[in-house]
């Protein structure tokens, strides 16, 4: 009987094997991720946000290869924000909104917005504390309730295009606007018909394209 205990799945979400170098058809390259963390209203009012961002950072140091590891932090509420630290921290936090919902792109070139996990380490703690601070400063009701989780995904593809990667991605709800939204095809007539099926398949092809993408880059993407 095999000890449960050596098996991750029963305690995982998510896990990882070491395996031989027959499995690997590309050659290895230095570990990146990208945290994406909503920002819309309801991320405050279920504290996603606070979550999100507490388990970001207690998971810094458990990352293996932290030398080499690069890292990027966006949030997304109707917009995609990126962010960068200048060598002098006193200058506070920068951030770049991507304001094109239809068409997200890059802001920055991919090496200023990526912090290495040990040389930038004392730079990442200080962008986690003062997203915080940014985000809570703004008052809570001015604070918008749609969520553009496709152009946040979008970006972090280009961003990891080259090399591929990992995205983590914490959101609270469902998108309401930008490319990937997927409407309702809710009709009443076809409860309880075979033509209900049809109402639960997605009537636009923008995630099945990303995923395909995405794989094809070597990209994984958690979402949270």
């Amino acid at each position: 009987m095999t000890d449960k205990s050596s098996m991750p799945e029963l305690y995982y979400g998510a896990y990882e094997f070491d395996v031989c170098g027959k499995y690997i058809y590309h050659d290895a390259k230095n570990p990146i991720y990208v945290f994406i963390v909503d920002t819309s209203i309801e991320a405050f009012k279920n504290k996603l946000f606070d979550q999100a961002l507490y388990v970001i950072s207690n998971s810094l140091d458990s990352i293996p290869n932290p030398e080499n590891t690069q890292i990027c932090i966006l949030t997304v509420d109707m917009y995609v924000n990126c962010y960068t630290v200048s060598e002098d921290m006193s200058k506070g936090l920068k951030m770049h909104q991507v304001s094109d919902i239809g068409d997200p792109f890059l802001p920055l070139p991919i090496e200023t917005l990526m912090m290495n996990l040990v040389n930038d380490r004392e730079k990442i703690d200080f962008m986690i504390e003062k997203l915080s601070e940014v985000h809570y400063n703004e008052e809570i009701k001015y604070k918008l309730s749609t969520l553009n989780l496709s152009s946040a995904l979008t970006i972090a593809y280009e961003m990891l295009e080259p090399s591929g990667g990992r995205v983590l991605a914490f959101y609270s709800k469902i998108e309401n606007c930008g490319p990937g939204i997927n409407k309702l095809n809710e009709n009443h007539k076809s409860y309880n018909t075979d033509a209900e099926k049809e109402m639960f398949k997605p009537n636009l092809d923008y995630y099945n394209t990303l995923a395909k993408k995405m794989f094809e880059k070597r990209i994984t993407v958690d979402m949270f």
